[in-house]
C-alpha cells in the first residue's frame, strides 16, 4: 500500500465499492475506492481493503451495538484517514485488549469525531467523473452494497467478547461489563459455557 502523508486536508470521495476475497478467495473483501485531494500525494484514487469479517471484530473489541453497522463503517473507512495522524503521534492508537470495553470505545469514537473536524467531513460521496457505473452526479448510495449486506451474528459477537475479555484479564485489566452483545450477563455467559464445557467432557469420557 502507498504511504499516505500525514498533511491530508481535505474529504475523501467514495467513487467505487467492490466485492473481491484474498488467500485465494478464503477471505470475503470490501475494496472501496477513494477520489483524494492532492495533497493525500498517492494520486486521484486510492484504493482501500478490508475483509468483511471486521465488522464483527470491531462490534466486539469495541462494544458497539452489531446492529449499527452505519457507526461500524463509519470507523472503517475513516481509519484510513487516522492511521497518518497516528503515526504522526497527533492521534492515540486505541489498543482494546489493553483497556476495557468503554474506555477503547469512547477513544474510537474521539479520533472519528476529530478526524471529520479536520478533513472537512471526512469520507463523502459527491459528484465527480470518476464515480463507478456512470453515476457522476452521487444520485447513488455506492456504499449501500456494505449496508445491506453486513448482518452481524450477536452470539459471534458475544464469542468475540468473551476472548477478548479474557485477554483483558491475563493482562491484568479490569473487566467491566454489564451485558454482552446477546443480553447476557458476564454471569449468565460465563455460567452457559460451563456448563458446555461439563457436557463436552461427558460427552467425551463416554
Amino acid at each position: 500500500m502507498a504511504e499516505l502523508r500525514s498533511d491530508m486536508g481535505k474529504e475523501w470521495n467514495v467513487v467505487a465499492v467492490e466485492e473481491t476475497a484474498a488467500n485465494n478467495g478464503a477471505i470475503p473483501m470490501w475494496r472501496v475506492v477513494f477520489e483524494v485531494p492532492e495533497e493525500v500525494g498517492v494520486g486521484p484514487l486510492f484504493r482501500c481493503l478490508f475483509p468483511k469479517s471486521i465488522f464483527a471484530q470491531y462490534a466486539a473489541e469495541y462494544g458497539i451495538d452489531p446492529d449499527d453497522v452505519d457507526l461500524l463503517l463509519d470507523i472503517v473507512l475513516h481509519e484510513f484517514q487516522m492511521r497518518p495522524e497516528q503515526a504522526a503521534g497527533r492521534m492515540p492508537i486505541p489498543v482494546p485488549g489493553r483497556t476495557n470495553e468503554d474506555e477503547a470505545r469512547v477513544a474510537m469514537l474521539a479520533n472519528l469525531k476529530t478526524i471529520k473536524a479536520q478533513r472537512d467531513g471526512g469520507v463523502v460521496q459527491r459528484a465527480s467523473p470518476l464515480r463507478a457505473r456512470g453515476d457522476m452526479n452521487a444520485t447513488q448510495d455506492l456504499l449501500a452494497p456494505i449496508r445491506n449486506t453486513t448482518r452481524l451474528d450477536r452470539q459471534a459477537v458475544t464469542d468475540k467478547q468473551w476472548e477478548m475479555d479474557i485477554i483483558r484479564h491475563n493482562r491484568g485489566v479490569a473487566v467491566q461489563r454489564e451485558r454482552f452483545a446477546n443480553g447476557a450477563t458476564a454471569e449468565e455467559f460465563g455460567a452457559a459455557l460451563r456448563a458446555l464445557n461439563q457436557i463436552g467432557r461427558k460427552t467425551s469420557r463416554d
